[in-house]
């Protein structure tokens, strides 16, 4: 090359205002995308404002930088190349296969009226400040691809959508997302696809939050609320959720639903939903093994955890009920089904407006740590179990408004060890239907009618406990084969009557 001869040009010009046939720098520039793609050796393309319509085809690397004020009117279509897009809106979708490294930043991206507004396959991309207005069916769809986002938000476009995002077989990170309008999913993540969600805001929810199958989800600082089905739905997915802010939702909504897996929920803020704020079962192929720490849930006349299936541990929970009903509603904690194994490490439960704890149909629960307060029915009941392990240690029940601080029926095998019952109106302590309760170093104290009662073929022993300020200390219907053992080392203050 002579001394004379410039070099060749990598950066081209491009006006709607401009020319094809022009050399394509700053002061003749070419008048389509496509044209200046075309040029030999265009690594950059710089766009003047204006509107181009046309759908380029990207098949090099190449960097495209918007003056401000630029739209392409058509579907962008990417291959296996390093590609970046700067300030150029796109009205029309981008479709992205095997891409090397695509960034898009501080732009927004419209769906055509059939397609989704991103379509990335086998490829590497990164999402800056970017806002995209859905189509029919997916917003953005990743598969079998790695993306990372800042700052995305996924909108409505022209008319209701499906999702927001789907993730297949991918690897998703998303930091600072908003999301809202979709009818199924705001952000689904499925077929091992690994999900992460931080700083997210999902307003106006109209289906689900967010929708995990069979896949890896890890989420913190997420706030969802809205008029939709239910906050987040994990299926045979395994999570690990942080700083959760969901509800309010409308009644006949869930908080978080989950099917099978291994989670963690911690650090959270629930607000009622009408059928329970979480609900915990097994999926057909995986048991539910979950951990709910630290967490607050409102949950108002309806339940606040309802739990069939699976391993369920809660540590320092707090549930808040309404402390104003006055009709019997849910049992803030419901643990029910021959699957079901609870663990309670500790809980403070207040104003449920049914129990604050309820054990049914052979579920096992060993329950330690919790302070149950105000309960319109009852502080915690244990019904119709048998054959799973079952206690209640180091917990106290205070100030129910109807029936027994702890109610035992037809359970076996029952043990109380370090529990403190004051002011309800049955009993501090009720074993009926054929219930089997041992009691040591417990407390029951100001029970209207009964300290500890046992009816109905019900066995109850009680040692180093102290009961006074009921009409009856201790009561045993001896004439149906019910009875309370003196196990030594009692203080009995009021009418006593012990079988046999």
């Amino acid at each position: 090359m002579g001394p004379n001869v410039p070099p060749p040009r990598t950066t081209f010009f491009v006006s709607p205002q401009g020319d094809d046939e022009a050399a394509g720098d700053e002061a003749r520039p070419m008048r389509t995308v496509t044209r200046a793609l075309s040029a030999p050796g265009a690594a950059a393309v710089v766009l003047r404002p204006g509107r181009y319509v046309e759908s380029p085809t990207i098949a090099h690397d190449v960097a495209l930088t918007g003056e401000g004020g630029v739209v392409i009117e058509g579907t962008i279509t990417i291959g296996a190349v390093v590609a970046s897009f700067v300030r150029v809106d796109i009205d029309g979708g981008l479709v992205v296969g095997g891409a090397k490294n695509l960034s898009l930043s501080s732009l927004t991206v419209r769906s055509s009226s059939t397609s989704d507004a991103i379509a990335l396959a086998d490829s590497v991309a990164s999402l800056t400040d970017v806002e995209l207005f859905c189509g029919p069916e997916t917003c953005l769809q990743v598969g079998t691809s790695t993306l990372a986002a800042v700052g995305l938000v996924l909108s409505p476009g022209r008319g209701e959508h499906k999702r927001g995002l789907r993730a297949e077989t991918s690897s998703v990170t998303l930091r600072g997302v908003r999301a809202h309008g979709a009818r199924i999913a705001q952000l689904q993540a499925s077929a091992r696809a690994h999900l992460t969600v931080l700083d997210a805001t999902l307003p106006e929810l109209v289906g689900n939050g967010i929708v995990a199958n069979d896949s890896f989800l890890t989420g913190a600082r997420i706030r969802i609320e809205g008029r939709g089905n239910t906050g987040i739905i994990l299926s045979a997915s395994d999570a690990d959720l942080s700083g959760l802010e969901i509800g309010p939702l409308p009644n006949d909504a869930q908080g978080i639903g989950i099917l099978g897996g291994k989670v963690r929920i911690a650090d959270s803020h629930l607000v009622r939903a009408g059928v329970a704020a979480i609900v915990v079962n097994d999926h057909r192929e995986r048991r539910a093994d979950v951990v709910i720490e630290r967490v607050v849930i409102e949950h108002g006349s309806a339940t606040g955890i309802q739990h069939g299936q699976g391993a369920l541990l809660l540590r320092a929970v707090r549930l808040i009920g309404n402390p104003s009903a006055t009709s019997d509603g849910e049992d803030a904690i419901l643990c029910s089904g021959e699957t079901a194994d609870l663990v309670v490490e500790s809980a403070e439960i207040d104003a449920p407006a049914g129990f604050g704890i309820g054990v049914y149909r052979d579920a096992g629960a060993r329950i330690t740590g919790a302070v149950v307060t105000r309960p319109r029915l009852g502080g915690i009941i244990i019904d119709d179990s048998a054959g799973a392990a079952l206690s209640i240690v180091s917990s106290r029940v205070s100030d129910c408004k109807q029936g027994s601080g702890i109610a035992v029926r037809n359970a076996l095998e029952v043990t109380l060890e370090d529990v403190e019952v004051t002011r309800c109106p049955e009993a501090g302590l009720l074993v009926a239907l054929g219930g089997d309760v041992v009691v040591g170093r417990s407390k029951f104290l100001m029970n209207r009618q009964y300290g500890v009662a046992a009816f109905g073929q019900s066995s109850l022993t009680v040692s180093g406990s102290t009961v006074r300020g009921s009409k009856w200390a201790a009561f045993a219907s001896c004439a149906d084969g019910s009875s309370v053992v003196d196990g030594g080392n009692n203080t009995f203050e009021g009418a006593t009557t012990l079988c046999p």
